[in-house]
């Protein structure tokens, strides 16, 4: 099997002959005698190496004219999340587009998101990447499209609003260019004559392995009655907030290492946001290999690695819901909490958001006057724009920003950064049950040993909670 210590070249050729879906999403292999480029896990028959061009995202291959192969589809590919983990800016910029930033506003808007120009943010992004953010946005246009295209009965018109394109010319003009045929072309028979609906099902691939029993157990412990119900084998919600009777359910397929989406009653144009949330909240794009790398230098965590080799960071759907809920649960225990957050959910069966906040009647739910005030200063944080959770920001100035509202320190400031963004990197510096695990050490011993784990310390701390729970 490919290992890190290898050449790049030389690990991503010998991940491609053996198919290795470890590696998917970390590479792509374009063809020069096709002109199409694949992932790392496609079953055509494998070209000659002096054949072979490899690039490590698929807007550089779009953008060196290569077409996305129609058998693996790279659209599906997880993203690579190593950078991002390290708060490198190329790759918080990259984040950001694939939530459609650029879909809506200006590269310069863009630039300013980051605090830089727009001119240091296209000469990083081609370092890093080879290609300029809005070449990395229309490949993932692309890709959005595509994917509805192939597995949804949406009308064409309404992929290409829900892919991010602003006319349907424009729509029809970069999908020839870039697939080398008509959107309409790549439907299926049976999906070009059946009739819409108003249920949709994608695919979400991921890097095996995955610990799909653990992610559903987590998420079963703080699921909210009336919100959400996590069963033996699936999760669903209510979507209240997007249209009446729109929801979602989330099942496992092992055999194609993806997560089965499933919309119901959905409007077009949220699908592609939606997914992208679900992605984020099942943790899809973690790379396994590079966490263990890391972290199965630890004498402590390797064996805890080896028993659970897929466990994830499960986020939450809702980023603010999650904020609220890490206030709530301060000093109490996650029964507790949940029993609070429900009487917080409205008759309609909505979480209420940062505007509808100061209608409730906090303290006469059970909360303290101090976490109620808490909770009303972060809304207002959250409102006016201080405080936001979009993709893509830095670890540390996302807690600087939450620790500035009274009744926050930092130990919350990174559970929410853990459980609302899912920070790779978050660390809660104090946890009691982390404590514990490590011998209860002074926080300046604690902090020393955490920075051998980075940057996937919030790995540590789900394997260390886990190992807790199943011992209890």
């Amino acid at each position: 099997m490919p290992t890190a210590a290898e050449p790049a070249s030389t690990r991503f050729e010998r991940a491609r002959l053996a198919r290795d879906a470890r590696f998917d999403g970390l590479f792509y292999t374009a063809v020069k005698t096709t002109g199409i480029y694949c992932r790392p896990v496609c079953p055509a028959p494998a070209p000659k190496p002096g054949n072979v061009v490899y690039f490590e995202t698929a807007g550089a291959a779009a953008a060196a004219g290569f077409r996305p192969c129609l058998r693996c589809r790279p659209e599906l590919s997880p993203d690579d999340r190593s950078g991002r983990a390290e708060d490198q800016l190329p790759d918080r910029v990259l984040a950001r587009i694939h939530e459609g930033a650029l879909d809506g506003q200006s590269a310069t808007a863009l630039a300013a998101e980051f605090d830089t120009g727009e001119r240091q943010l296209r000469r990083s992004f081609l370092t890093r990447y080879g290609i300029t953010p809005q070449a990395a946005a229309a490949t993932h246009r692309i890709h959005v499209a595509k994917q509805l295209l192939t597995e949804t009965r949406m009308a064409v018109t309404d992929v290409a609003y829900a892919a991010g394109f602003a006319s349907l010319r424009r729509f029809h003009q970069a999908f020839a260019a870039a697939t080398g045929m008509n959107p309409t072309q790549l439907r299926r028979n049976d999906a070009a004559t059946a009739r819409p609906t108003d249920v949709h099902r994608l695919r979400l691939a991921y890097r095996p392995p995955y610990d799909w029993p653990r992610a559903l157990a987590f998420l079963r412990q703080r699921a909210l009655p009336g919100i959400e119900h996590v069963g033996e084998h699936d999760y669903r919600r209510e979507l209240p907030e997007l249209a009446d009777g729109a929801r979602l359910r989330v099942t496992h397929d092992p055999a194609h290492h993806a997560l089965v989406l499933e919309l119901f009653a959905l409007p077009t144009q949220s699908i592609p946001k939606v997914a992208q949330r679900v992605r984020r909240m099942f943790d899809l794009d973690a790379d396994p290999q590079a966490v263990a790398a890391t972290l199965s230098c630890d004498s402590l965590l390797a064996p805890l690695l080896r028993a659970r080799p897929g466990l994830r960071v499960p986020t939450a759907f809702d980023p603010w819901e999650t904020a609220v809920r890490a206030v709530v649960g301060q000093r109490i225990s996650v029964a507790a909490t949940r029993t609070l957050l429900t009487r917080m959910i409205a008759s309609d069966g909505r979480f209420p958001a940062p505007a509808a906040i100061g209608q409730h009647d906090l303290a006469g739910i059970g909360l303290t006057r101090s976490r109620a005030a808490t909770i009303q200063a972060l809304a207002r944080a959250v409102l006016s724009g201080r405080v936001h959770f979009r993709a893509g920001q830095s670890l540390d100035a996302f807690v600087e920003g939450l620790v500035q509202i009274p009744g926050i320190g930092p130990w919350t400031a990174h559970y929410i950064a853990m459980r609302a963004l899912g920070h790779p990197d978050a660390y809660p510096l104090g946890d009691l049950i982390v404590k514990r695990a490590l011998g209860n050490p002074t926080p300046s011993q604690e902090r020393a040993r955490a920075e051998a784990w980075r940057p996937w310390r919030s790995y540590v701390v789900l394997h260390l909670w886990t190992a807790a729970s199943e011992s209890a």
